[in-house]
């Protein structure tokens, strides 16, 4: 199935049948890893029982720092998490400092911001900083837009290296990611 993306404002549409109305999507077909960050803790719960109820694994993290560290510290046998569905506005560090970080690096997942409605300004910040879409015209998402993210989502690469930020170490949220160093695996 293609995926249709209103490349203005960057954001997934449902395809549609001959009379206008959305397709049904089909539930994965492979087992998905998906971490959700998000501050609200009722935005959390229905996402997560939204990808629960497709078969999806999932983990939630209610700030930046958590997501950096949940990423970082990835198993080095583990893929890494085949989707980030990430908040914009997060305490401690924001979501579009984490996608930045996370791209840094060269962390394979695809993420999406899920954010409720943007200027034109705002959403070309998040795009720059390395989001793969946004979804800002429903939150908390529908089945329906979960199931398009989910078909549109390839499976990443395993996850090769480490990243210790120092500041995160430390407790310190400068904000800064010159206080970062790799730890690579050898193969």
């Amino acid at each position: 199935m293609e995926d249709k993306v209103d490349n203005k404002c960057k954001a997934i549409v449902a395809p549609k049948d001959d009379n206008g109305h959305n397709q049904d999507l089909p539930a994965p077909s492979r087992k998905v890893k998906v971490l959700i960050v998000d501050n609200d803790p009722r935005t959390l719960r229905i996402h997560e029982n939204l990808l629960k109820s497709l078969g999806v694994e999932t983990r939630t993290v209610k700030d930046g720092r958590e997501a950096i560290n949940t990423t970082a510290w990835n198993d080095y046998s583990l893929p890494a998490y085949d989707l980030i569905l990430i908040g914009r506005q997060l305490p401690l560090i924001n979501g579009i400092e984490v996608t930045k970080r996370l791209r840094a690096i060269g962390y394979p997942s695809r993420i999406v911001g899920v954010t409720r409605s943007l200027t034109e300004a705002e959403r070309e910040e998040f795009l720059s900083a390395g989001v793969d879409d946004i979804v800002d015209y429903e939150k908390p998402m529908s089945i329906e837009t979960v199931k398009m993210l989910l078909a549109a989502t390839p499976r990443p690469r395993v996850w090769r290296e480490k990243v210790i930020y120092d500041d995160d170490v430390n407790g310190n949220s400068s904000g800064s990611t010159s206080g970062s160093r790799k730890v690579s695996r050898k193969e």
